[in-house]
This record gives C-alpha cells, structure tokens and sequence, in this order.
C-alpha cells in the first residue's frame, strides 16, 4: 500500500478529486444487512449508527458492540463476496478522470487494503487508494496542498466534511449516500457543502467548478 507521500507524488499539476468509498462508490449498507441476515441477525435503522443497531432476528436484542465491530470486520474481509458498485459511479469518475486527479480515501482498517483493491479494481475503478482510520482533513490538506488547482472532497459523513473543512477550507464538499433509509436519519449537511442525490449531480457540480 502507498504511503501518502508516495500517493501524492503520483498526482499530475490538475484538479484533485478525493473520493470515499463505502456508500460512496461500493455499496456498504445494503449488503452488511444481507450478510448480517445470513447470520441470523439484522440491521435496523433506529438512530444513524450501526453499533446499537444490530439485532438478533430470533430475540430482537441488541448485539454487543464488540460484536458489531467484528461484524464489520468479516464483512471488509469478505468483501469481495458482500459488497456491489453504486450505479454510474465507475462511467462518472472515468469521465473525469480525463482533467483532474482521481484518489479513494477509504475509512477502514489497512489490512483489508487488498480486499478492497480488489474490488474496486473488479469494479473498474483502478483509481489509486489509501485506507486510514482517523480524521481524514489532515490526509486531505497533503493530497491537495501541492497545487492551486480546484479540489473536491466525495463523503458520506458529515463528520469527515467537518475535518475536510478545518483542514483544507478551500476543498469543495460534496456529500452522497446511497442506502436511501440511513441517509434520511443522516445529520444535515455543514453550510457549504454540496448535498448530491447521484452521481450525474456531482459530475455536474464538479465540471462546472473546473
């Protein structure tokens, strides 16, 4: 796996487009719920969470947040087996990948780096990637930093618009989810940041800022 200094130098003096992945470009949501089905247990949407959220369909109890997390760790270990492309997500970064910089900043444990190159590779999207957990503005402000182009930020938490903002203000935000249930319980958008329903929306957005 690059480093993100080795990722940086790989960017061509354009603009920088950096792209989350999970509800983003794969689907996340829906197919976590199918393989917790084949487990006899179930995603339910009570708050925008998934610890807490996770219940046992025979019982109708909470599971355990360690659980939860070990859940979601077999799901990024299976992922190949799990997890499906949003629609237009590949033909829409292919598209701009022809004027501006394409890199997946993922949110998941670095070990299943592999996995996940995999998989986007299997969905064409062979865009170079970096898997982190933590704050990703600071990740955000390096990958941009190094020209005066126009950059833009793809997520599907606000939590990570924030960071985007306090450490790279002049990134654009655009946020998308694809699991239409959790993003009607997602918290609103920051002022400032694009709220997008698909991705000829931010094809759109993107091209008339570059």
């Amino acid at each position: 796996m690059l480093n993100i200094a080795d990722l940086r130098r790989e960017l061509n003096n354009q603009p920088t487009i950096i792209c989350d992945v999970d509800e983003v470009v794969i689907e996340f949501l829906t197919p976590f719920r199918n393989f917790l089905n084949s487990l006899n247990l179930d995603l339910v949407s009570n708050s925008f969470a998934l610890h807490g959220n996770i219940i046992a369909k025979d019982t109708g109890g909470a599971v355990d947040d360690r659980t939860v997390s070990r859940m979601i760790n077999e799901l990024y270990a299976n992922q190949l087996t799990w997890q499906t492309a949003v629609p237009t997500a590949a033909n829409t970064l292919h598209e701009l990948s022809t004027t501006a910089n394409i890199v997946f900043l993922t949110a998941m444990p670095p070990e299943y780096y592999m996995q996940r190159r995999e998989l986007l590779d299997s969905f064409d999207m062979p865009f170079p990637l970096f898997a982190a957990e933590g704050a990703k503005g600071p990740l955000i402000k390096q990958l941009t930093s190094y020209n005066k182009h126009a950059s833009f930020f793809i997520d599907d938490m606000v939590y990570n618009h924030k960071s985007s903002k306090e450490h790279s203000p002049e990134t654009h935000s655009i946020h998308i989810m694809a699991n239409d249930e959790f993003k009607a319980i997602s918290p609103a958008v920051t002022s400032g940041t694009f709220e997008a329903e698909n991705w000829l929306e931010i094809k759109d957005f993107i091209v008339g800022k570059i």
